[in-house]
């Protein structure tokens, strides 16, 4: 079986979906490690601002820019609950 060659843009795309509607509580917010784990927030977050946070849905990837490093360590995790989960994340 021969391999075919690809850019990973070609293979996955941004996903910009925001919790606006407040669907989701504080009890679904969780941080991203240096060590691609989902985490339980280190963040005082109260419900005024989750309205701007990410929703990750199962099966999906979440990227944070903040807690990656000169190309050292990459932040990024993948949602393997089933669970719908709320990241805040500084672009």
């Amino acid at each position: 079986m021969a391999l075919t060659k690809y850019k990973l843009g070609d293979l996955i795309y941004e996903i910009d979906r925001r919790n606006s509607d407040r669907k989701y509580g504080l009890d679904a917010v969780r941080g991203i490690s240096n060590n691609k784990e989902i985490t339980p927030t280190k963040a005082s977050v109260t419900e005024d601002v989750i309205a701007k946070f990410y929703v990750i849905k199962p099966g999906e990837f979440i990227y944070n820019p903040r807690t990656t490093r000169m190309g050292e360590k990459v932040g990024m995790g993948f949602n393997d609950t089933e669970e719908t989960l709320l990241f805040h994340l500084i672009t």
